[in-house]
């Protein structure tokens, strides 16, 4: 007798969570082999590429980057000290408030972002490539997101 197993899908290659999960950890896996010549990993790069983003914009503290990626608060905290270490960002306080760190990409960490850009968006236009339109994947991404935080 074969044991009760309850989902609705006959086998886990049909179910969207599932598949979901595999295309992330193999991109992911394809990040850090691509990102390891630059010292940096997956998480690394994408907070690096969140502070770069909103620096843009202005100041940047960690919990700008937690809210704009996402993240768990200790994620970022962790990539932080770790591109800190790296020489890749710098920390300085704000005078009016010393608790406020901002936090702000040094010459080295927009250099080693820059390169990670140049080999990043490459891998995933090729990686995303079989989904068709890449814009319209990134809409479906993004609503994907948008209803989830409803």
């Amino acid at each position: 007798m074969t044991p009760s197993f309850d989902t609705r899908h006959a086998a886990a290659e049909l179910s969207p969570g599932f598949l979901l999960w595999k295309v992330s950890n193999l991109h992911r896996a394809m990040q850090r082999q691509a990102l390891a010549a630059l010292n940096l990993t997956p998480t690394e790069f994408s907070v690096l590429a969140c502070y770069g983003d909103l620096e843009r914009r202005g100041r940047v503290t960690q919990s700008d980057v937690c809210a704009h990626a996402s993240l768990d608060k200790m994620v970022v905290s962790a990539a932080t000290r770790n591109l800190i270490a790296k020489g890749f960002l710098e920390r300085s306080f704000d005078a009016a408030d010393r608790r406020a760190a901002v936090i702000a990409l040094t010459r080295a960490g927009r250099t080693a972002c820059n390169r990670a850009l140049r080999i990043i968006e490459p891998l995933d236009e090729a990686f995303f490539a079989a989904s068709g339109d890449g814009e319209t994947f990134s809409r479906q991404l993004r609503d994907i997101l948008t209803a989830a935080k409803e």
